[in-house]
């Protein structure tokens, strides 16, 4: 939330209108804001109806006035083409959102013109008079922001030693990266070249039962699971000590 809002003659004048409590109207404000970074990343709220604005935001009175009340109070903006956006929308967007929009070529989108900001990733409204009217129609709801996907923490130039370019170790490496991202101990370009290298020289058999096991026991590197013909857990048994071979310990000299 931008800093000022809850002290903001807006939204007082908002808790006014709607007859509701400061602290109300500043969760409507917080809940709208949110809702847009995620299904409206541009600002164009405008695209989804008043009653699913309205239940966004936990509204349960009437919609239509809810709307009616963000407007007149300067929280969205009516849009020609779009209908309604979110009042500088480019100063309440989180980190989040601007990266989303970067990532895909994506602009803001506002009413205001002249509008100062560090990035240019923002688009005015075209003057409303040379604007055409929008063919009707419903809008289809557009789903939540994707997810970023495993990468397959590829090496600097891009690809897998081949005799581990195969979709069984591909899987296994994401589960490693996975893994040591969790546990915060992220793995750099340097820790993935070494790592395939001496993964590469196992095999993919022995280098995904390497992998396994690693994750299997919360380790953070790699160990080859028939170091000396026996596994890493096997030289951890050790054969126990007899009572006679205790003593004649404790009893020999010092030297």
């Amino acid at each position: 939330m931008k800093r000022g809002t809850p002290e903001h003659p807006k939204t007082k004048a908002l808790a006014r209108l709607l007859n509701i409590n400061l602290s109300w109207a500043v969760g409507i404000l917080e809940c709208l804001w949110h809702w847009t970074g995620r299904f409206a990343p541009q600002g164009d709220i405008g695209k989804f109806d008043n009653a699913a604005i309205a239940e966004a935001v936990n509204w349960t009175d009437d919609p239509d006035n809810l709307i009616h009340m963000l407007t007149n109070c300067g929280f969205l903006d009516e849009h020609r083409l779009y209908r309604l956006v979110v009042h500088d929308w480019h100063e309440h967007a989180e980190q989040a959102t601007r990266k989303y929009l970067d990532r895909n070529n994506l602009r803001f989108l506002t009413c205001r013109r002249n509008v100062r900001t560090s990035s240019n990733n923002v688009q005015t409204c075209p003057d409303k008079n040379s604007l055409p009217l929008p063919l009707p129609g419903p809008l289809p709801l557009p789903g939540p922001l994707p997810l970023p996907g495993p990468k397959h923490g590829l090496p600097a130039d891009g690809f897998f030693p081949p005799i581990l370019d195969t979709p069984e170790f591909k899987s296994a490496w994401d589960d490693w990266q996975r893994h040591r991202a969790e546990t915060r101990h992220k793995l750099t370009p340097t820790t993935i070249k070494r790592q395939l290298k001496q993964l590469a020289a196992w095999g993919p058999a022995k280098a995904i039962a390497a992998i396994d096991r690693s994750i299997q026991n919360g380790w953070q590197g790699l160990f080859d699971p028939d170091a000396n013909g026996q596994s890493r857990d096997q030289q951890a048994k050790r054969k126990p000590i007899t009572e006679a071979e205790a003593k004649r310990i404790m009893e020999a000299p010092f030297l």
